[in-house]
């Protein structure tokens, strides 16, 4: 995470608690290594496994589990691809972000969505880039949404994306952070661009956002009344992607609770959010130590405090690449 402007110490100070280093991904949260294990470095979970997160949904009728996928690089090797989809599915992912543009072809993107619509995976098309707040980057935002409209055109049913998911960290713009209400305008265009878009496109919204950005000193100006940044997001997506980073289910749940308010408020759906990556933060933000046998039965304990709320929900894992190593 980048240093800011000490104006804001206060809310930076919560905000490196409460954020993990999301890959992008950003700048835009940093996208995570590249060197990552090529296929055959670890075995597919059983789906009857006390490390797999599909014994968690035993006896449900329908759930959504997630999990970002920031290297695209993976999916150009069918190996590589096979054993991460095998892991996916047996542990019960319904649903990718993958990370979308760069030196993937797009002939690329098609076969591997095509090979998650077999097996009952549906994928949205991932970015983020702080750097979208400034002018030049909101050209390369556009040029982003482009490209997603003229894969869209090109693909065939059970190649498309299902929706596009932002992962927008304003606070890594070192303006932003040193001024938020100077650049609120800025921020506000991301999502209501992303809006836009995804409705003349028929695709669904998703945003991942901080459990602290129901903070007043991130004032949002909206037509309808000055709210915070968190609720500006939710009036805005069909999904909120909460970055709940600890790793007990307690304090996600206790942790959340701002930003669940939020969702219960406008009417959102959302997907709560577990890191495993080995991150340069304090070890309650992470899974990383635990291991998977802990995530395993964290996520049941936190699936059972969501199922309390009667919100539309899901969980989500952050992100394929660390928790396919993830010990057990």
């Amino acid at each position: 995470m980048k240093r800011v402007p000490a104006v804001l110490a206060g809310i930076l100070l919560i905000a490196a608690l409460a954020s993990c280093a999301a890959p992008s991904a950003a700048a835009p949260t940093p996208t995570p290594p590249e060197a990552t294990p090529t296929a055959g470095t670890a075995a597919p979970t059983a789906p009857g496994s006390p490390t797999s997160l599909a014994s968690i949904y035993a006896g449900r009728e329908s759930h959504v589990l997630g999990t970002w996928w920031w290297n695209a690089d993976l999916i150009r090797k069918a190996a590589d691809r096979k054993i991460r989809l095998d892991f996916l599915q047996a542990n019960g992912v319904t649903e990718i972000y993958l990370s979308f543009g760069g030196v993937v072809w797009d002939s690329q993107y098609r076969d591997f969505i095509a090979d998650c619509t077999a097996r009952g995976i549906r994928v949205s098309a991932l970015d983020g880039d702080a750097a979208w707040l400034n002018a030049e980057g909101y050209a390369a935002y556009e040029r982003w949404l482009a490209h997603v409209a003229a894969y869209q055109e090109a693909a065939v049913e059970g190649e498309r994306f299902y929706g596009i998911h932002l992962d927008l960290e304003p606070l890594q713009n070192a303006e932003y952070a040193a001024d938020p209400a100077s650049m609120a305008t800025d921020v506000a265009r991301i999502y209501d661009r992303a809006r836009a878009f995804c409705d003349a496109q028929d695709l669904e919204f998703a945003a991942d956002v901080s459990l602290w950005l129901d903070d007043p000193a991130l004032g949002t100006p909206d037509p309808q009344d000055p709210v915070t940044l968190g609720e500006y997001i939710a009036r805005r997506v069909d999904t909120l992607a909460l970055m709940a980073y600890r790793d007990t289910a307690a304090r996600q749940f206790a942790d959340a609770q701002p930003m669940l308010r939020i969702a219960q408020r406008t009417g959102k759906a959302v997907v709560v959010g577990s890191e495993t990556g080995k991150v340069d933060e304090p070890e309650f933000v992470t899974y990383y130590e635990e291991g998977k046998a802990a995530l395993v039965d964290q996520m049941g304990k936190l699936q059972i405090l969501m199922d309390g709320t009667g919100l539309r929900y899901g969980l989500a894992i952050h992100y394929v690449e660390s928790w396919f190593d993830l010990k057990d």
